[in-house]
This record gives C-alpha cells, sequence and structure tokens, in this order.
C-alpha cells in the first residue's frame, strides 16, 4: 500500500513537471520575437527574463513557475517590470501568460512594486556636489 501510494505521488509531481515545462515551452513559442529591424531595442521576453536569472541566480524554469518563495517571487516580479518596461508593445495579460498564466493584476502589482522600490533608491541616494 505504501509503494503504491509513493507511485502514485511520484507520477503525479512528474505529470506536473512536464505541464509546467510544456507551458513555459508554449510562453516561450507565443511570444518569441523576430525582429527584422536588426536593432536590439526589442529583446524577447525569454532574453529578459535569462537576463534576470543570470542577475539573480534564480533558475529561468523558477522564475516563469509557481513557487511562491520570496526569492523567486521577487526574481518574478522584476523580471515582469523590466519586460513591462522594455516591451510596451505586450499587454499586461499577455505578460501574465508568459509567466505560467498569471492574472493581468499581478503584473500590474509587480511592476509598481518595482517602481517603488526603484523610486525610494533613487530618493535615498545623497546629491551630488558639482
Amino acid at each position: 500500500m505504501a509503494q503504491e501510494a509513493a507511485a502514485s505521488e511520484a507520477r503525479r509531481v512528474a505529470q506536473q513537471q512536464a505541464d509546467r515545462a510544456l507551458r513555459e515551452e508554449r510562453a516561450v513559442e507565443e511570444y518569441r520575437v523576430i525582429d527584422v529591424s536588426g536593432g536590439t531595442d526589442r529583446l524577447p521576453a525569454r532574453s529578459i527574463i535569462e537576463r534576470v536569472s543570470r542577475a539573480t541566480g534564480i533558475p529561468y524554469a523558477e522564475i516563469v513557475g509557481a513557487s511562491r518563495s520570496r526569492p523567486i517571487a521577487e526574481a518574478r516580479m522584476i523580471a515582469m517590470y523590466e519586460i513591462r518596461k522594455r516591451r510596451p508593445d505586450f499587454s499586461l495579460p499577455q505578460i501574465g501568460r508568459i509567466f505560467g498564466g498569471r492574472d493581468h493584476t499581478t503584473v500590474l502589482h509587480a511592476v509598481r512594486k518595482i517602481e517603488g522600490q526603484r523610486a525610494g533608491e533613487s530618493a535615498k541616494e545623497p546629491a551630488q556636489c558639482a
């Protein structure tokens, strides 16, 4: 009985991981950008998330995943903010779908929170004397 329960749980976890990977792949494919202008100003959302991943040390899959632990959630909010800032052509619902189908209000909260933090940081910096 215990072995059957353990095997069932292992199958359930494996299925969840496969579903999460599939959602991530679909989101990336759906929002892949083909920039014919040759400029670097329109980074694909995946590239932005990968940059946040490298800067924070949190894997890409966890940033777009379902975890709500503080370090991962903070990295996710930064990524949402960066996508919104660098890609104004993406709507809030589109950005939410990139991050596992999150609601547009979650994206809006993340953008406002990071904007507030950055405004607070710049206000705390002492004025430079010339």
